[in-house]
């Protein structure tokens, strides 16, 4: 009888710890769900085409950004003199694996670097990669029909200031 009573004690014990076990483990997957929900970022500001203002003499910089998806926005960048196209990249801000990254591919040598996304609000965003040469941050941010991108390293900063052409 003793014996009886020892094992169902023990069951009962064992389903308890089990039902507790269960729900901390749905608490901790509801708790990740909701972290990534608030990680979600909205950049539809970014959205646009984009002619830069302060360019070098004979030269026209663009930018264009599209939205893919609520974890997924695309651009283009690319300057010209007259007909000839003297740069392009193309850029891809995207949320993976927790985190928002700029990913930037120089089309003429089709590598990526990959920036973080260090800092942001609601109307800008900085990210970083240190043991990139130059840039290791490139700022973006929104000033009503203007758009800024900063890059920089160290001591030395190249702005970027655009105006909205749609």
């Amino acid at each position: 009888m003793i014996h009886h009573l020892v094992k169902q004690s023990i069951l009962i014990v064992t389903a308890f710890l089990m039902c507790c076990c269960g729900i901390i483990s749905c608490q901790s997957v509801e708790n990740r769900l909701m972290n990534t929900k608030t990680e979600i970022k909205d950049f539809n500001w970014l959205i646009g085409n984009w002619k830069r203002t302060n360019n070098s003499e004979g030269e026209q910089t663009y930018e264009n950004w599209t939205k893919k998806s609520e974890e997924e926005y695309h651009g283009h960048g690319f300057t010209m003199a007259d007909l000839d196209t003297l740069w392009q990249e193309s850029m891809i801000l995207i949320y993976e694996e927790y985190n928002w990254h700029l990913k930037i591919t120089s089309i003429e040598h089709k590598i990526s670097t990959i920036f973080k996304l260090n800092q942001t609000d609601s109307t800008s965003f900085t990210c970083i990669n240190l043991d990139n040469e130059f840039p290791t941050h490139i700022k973006y941010s929104r000033n009503g029909d203007s758009l800024n991108a900063n890059i920089w390293a160290d001591s030395i900063e190249v702005p970027f200031e655009f105006i909205k052409t749609n």
